[in-house]
């Protein structure tokens, strides 16, 4: 697929939107199912009422892929309070589920849609300067696409309502890729892999000494990380050794 025909989805492409997340849902694995937030058909309508929305990719006049957000009006960040309580609200975007069905997969497209509904979000709303995003830990494909797009990693924690590790994800809309210094850091996926609790303890450790999660290097399977506030590089023979308790 070439063409990205996004639109956004009313209360008529209801339908559309449950089934395909009714095929969505079918074809995850069970470990993979909380991936998923599942909305009721009340949920889905609620969602297509401002200030939230949803933004539909078709392949003619089949959706094939759907995007949740929401322009938060309130004193905190909508849908997640916990992340970036100090930016006040009329400045955020918020990104939500990306739904891609699972016969167009392997085409891009969270990444592409991530970056052509933030433009336009970002084009029709100019004062809200920053997008955000939570994604589980353990869904490599999404977080992946999210840095991508120039997205970081800047907060590490479990979800206050469901418990689930999370990575919470950022990035400054007045630029197309966040401009970032040379990563001091990465970790390994095979040495750490997504699922596994351990690769949640270790970002969240690197999280609490000052780094942010800024891409990933496909040659080394990892992810690439910098300090936050500084360039000096943390003595990781220490931090390595402490992360043995694990």
């Amino acid at each position: 697929m070439h063409t990205l025909n996004l639109k956004p989805l009313t209360l008529q492409d209801l339908p559309a939107i449950i089934t395909l997340q009714g095929k969505i849902l079918e074809a995850l694995p069970p470990h993979q199912k909380d991936f998923v937030v599942h909305r009721s058909e009340e949920d889905f309508k609620k969602l297509l009422t401002q200030p939230s929305g949803l933004y539909g990719c078709f392949d003619g006049d089949k959706l094939i892929a759907q995007m949740a957000y929401d322009l938060p009006l309130g004193r905190h960040a909508g849908t997640y309070p916990e992340f970036k309580s100090t930016v006040p609200a009329k400045k955020l975007i918020v990104f939500e589920a990306i739904l891609v069905d699972p016969a167009y997969r392997g085409h891009g497209l969270m990444q592409r849609m991530l970056a052509k509904v933030g433009d336009m979000l970002h084009e029709q709303n100019p004062e809200r300067t920053y997008a955000i995003m939570q994604i589980a830990s353990a869904n490599l494909a999404s977080w992946k696409s999210a840095l991508h797009d120039g997205m970081n990693i800047t907060k590490v924690a479990k979800d206050p309502q469901d418990g689930t590790p999370c990575f919470y994800l950022e990035k400054n809309m007045k630029f197309s890729k966040t401009s970032m210094a040379t990563p001091t850091f990465y970790v390994n996926l095979e040495n750490y892999p997504p699922q596994s609790p351990l690769f949640f303890q270790y970002m969240r450790t690197l999280y609490k000494h000052g780094y942010i999660g800024t891409g990933y290097d496909k040659k080394l399977n990892g992810i690439t990380l910098m300090k936050k506030e500084d360039k000096n590089i943390l003595n990781l023979y220490a931090l390595q050794s402490a992360m043995q308790m694990y």
